[in-house]
């Protein structure tokens, strides 16, 4: 794994990093015998390394340094300064406010773009979970009678459900090329609707079920290529290297 994380952040090391959309030891209890609580909603606590920049010390910290380095940057630039005190301040008058709305209008940008991301994925992510769970009740519904058929179904929705919480999107791509997990469940109602679709006991019920789950599979597999394009959406480096560059000239300024 280490070897994708090298070169081009996005195809390689963003195609291997772990998804959190749930914690992925509820898949091992024992769901059977002890009824879902809420402690079930909590989530894995995240890294310190990726969240210590959100911490109050961290910010008051950013503070502290910024107003005790100040001066110091004063010191060093005034150094470098090889023109008249006037001029130089018409230049930076001139410079200075131009560079703090491109910097701003840039950093709000990012920060819509951003969010319009996250909001994309969880309502996408949301969706389907949700006919996940439609589509293993008409399963069951369907299968009610069969056991073997219904433990196939539910095994490939499960793993669905297992590669979301705690695969990443390189597996759930290569598992999609491989052995498409709507795809097969697809062909689990083809294959029993032709063999049952002809019976005299083919109750109305279970045809109108095994539409339903044409059509439910069929809006699981646009939503999850929404899903999958969103989560491989994210900006490129060199986004984050000119907002660097727009805060160092401000600075300078």
């Amino acid at each position: 794994r280490m070897t994708y994380a090298r070169g081009d952040t996005e195809s390689k090391y963003a195609l291997m990093a772990d998804r959190t959309y749930g914690a992925p030891e509820l898949l091992d209890q024992d769901h059977l015998r002890e009824a879902p609580s809420l402690d079930d909603l909590n989530q894995r606590p995240a890294k310190f390394k990726e969240t210590y920049w959100i911490t109050p010390v961290f910010r008051l910290g950013v503070i502290a340094a910024s107003y005790l380095a100040f001066p110091l940057f004063l010191e060093v630039f005034h150094n470098f300064e090889t023109i008249d005190a006037k001029q130089f301040d018409i230049v930076v008058g001139q410079i200075a406010p131009k560079v703090g709305v491109l910097y701003a209008t840039i950093l709000a940008l990012t920060l819509q773009v951003l969010y319009q991301r996250f909001t994309r994925i969880q309502e996408n992510v949301t969706t389907e979970a949700m006919l996940l769970s439609q589509v293993a009740r008409n399963f069951l519904s369907l299968f009610a009678n069969e056991e073997e058929w219904a433990i196939e179904a539910c095994q490939m929705i499960a793993n669905q459900v297992r590669i979301m919480l705690s695969r990443t999107r390189g597996v759930e791509l290569l598992s999609i090329m491989k052995a498409d997990t709507y795809a097969s469940l697809l062909s689990i109602i083809n294959d029993y609707h032709y063999l049952h679709g002809c019976d005299a006991d083919y109750t109305p019920q279970e045809e109108s079920i095994t539409s339903m789950l044409r059509v439910e599979i069929g809006q699981l597999m646009e939503t999850r290529a929404l899903r999958l394009a969103d989560e491989a959406s994210s900006l490129p480096s060199t986004h984050f290297t000119l907002i660097t560059s727009l805060s160092f000239v401000s600075i300078v300024a």
